[in-house]
């Protein structure tokens, strides 16, 4: 490959990323099951080919709902109690 076709690609990746991120945001916002929740859990998304959570996660702290992050320890969720 050359660097040219290399940049095209990886711009339509990150392209597509950004829309498939817009389509689940908005389909989860518009869920009656979302609109209705007190707490929601969410993870916090990387650059690395991850669909972006950040507008969900603003959206979480706007109306005022408990957001749940998921902690990890290397390959594993870790269970916190309190």
């Amino acid at each position: 490959m050359n660097a040219e076709f290399s940049l095209v690609f990886i711009n339509f990746l990150l392209l597509s990323l950004l829309h498939l991120a817009i389509i689940v945001t908005k389909k989860l916002m518009n869920s009656q099951i979302y609109k209705q929740s007190h707490n929601v859990s969410v993870y916090l998304s990387t650059p690395k080919g991850e669909i972006g959570t950040e507008a969900i996660v603003r959206d979480i702290f706007e109306t005022g709902k408990k957001c749940y992050i998921p902690l990890w320890d290397k390959n594993k969720m870790v269970k916190k109690d309190g």
